[in-house]
């Protein structure tokens, strides 16, 4: 009796899903990654005022020190209601991700090994707090610096009359906090490749010259203003984050069987 329960137990743990499995428990994850994607734009939009404030702070701070009025241009009825609700989507993406990640979790973690799922549960709150971390530097630091270089600009040239429309405003808004977030998980990405020995420490200190032609070049290609001030200022943490990398891939990093023998 005990021989045919434990046969029963391992027959569960060893059972594979099927094509057809992946896809339903797929649809399912998608399903509540939506509700909940959808609650917390719902909740965002009922606070939509002080998120505009928010979100235009920036630009506010911008023209404030450069003695200029503060006020954005909507260019047509539309905007009025389809830009409050993009900016309440766009949070309520950002309010409903540990839904999201949870959800992803829950679909992978059926394919995956004791040892892995620990890992896995370190590296996705890890993520989601760095991304957050770097979206925070892009609104404290990137974006004001970015405003008030492009808003100082040829401020004395007399032939521009500046009417900055707000869906334009946006659009760079959202592009750098993304882009600034996209690079905090770069150290994240580094460990985890040290520590599961796909590239060692001491490689990826060996392409240091080539980490700080990419990491300008990043700055170019992912600033929409395309000064050298707010290049600079997404270059630099690049390459801080990326010696950050190399530390933590230092600590975490074990010499295979074969070198240390």
């Amino acid at each position: 009796m005990a021989l045919a329960e434990h046969d029963t137990e391992r027959d569960l743990e060893g059972h594979r899903m099927t094509f057809g499995e992946h896809l339903e428990e797929l649809r399912q994850r998608l399903i509540y990654s939506c509700i909940g994607v959808l609650l917390a734009a719902g909740i965002c939009f009922f606070w939509q005022q002080e998120l505009m404030w928010a979100v235009t702070w920036p630009h506010r701070s911008a023209q404030e020190s450069l003695g200029n009025p503060p006020e954005l241009v909507v260019l047509d009825y539309a905007d009025r209601f389809m830009i409050p609700m993009k900016v309440a989507l766009i949070f309520g993406l950002a309010l409903s991700a540990p839904v999201i990640l949870w959800q992803l979790w829950k679909f992978i973690a059926a394919g995956l090994h004791p040892n892995e799922k620990k890992y896995a549960l370190i590296c996705g709150p890890a993520s989601l707090l760095l991304f957050f971390a770097g979206a925070a530097f892009g609104y404290i630091v990137l974006i004001p610096v970015t405003l008030k270089f492009l808003g100082s600009f040829a401020a004395d040239w007399n032939m521009f009359q500046e009417q900055i429309a707000l869906d334009k405003y946006l659009d760079m808004f959202f592009a750098l906090t993304v882009a600034a977030g996209a690079i905090f998980e770069i150290p994240l990405i580094m460990t985890f490749l040290s520590f599961v020995g796909i590239v060692p420490p001491k490689t990826f200190a060996s392409w240091r010259k080539m980490e700080i032609l990419v990491a300008a070049i990043l700055g170019a290609i992912l600033t929409p203003g395309g000064d050298l001030v707010s290049m600079a200022s997404l270059a630099l943490p690049i390459v801080i984050l990326y010696e950050v990398g190399i530390l933590a891939g230092r600590l975490v990093y074990r010499e295979p069987a074969e070198a240390a023998a």
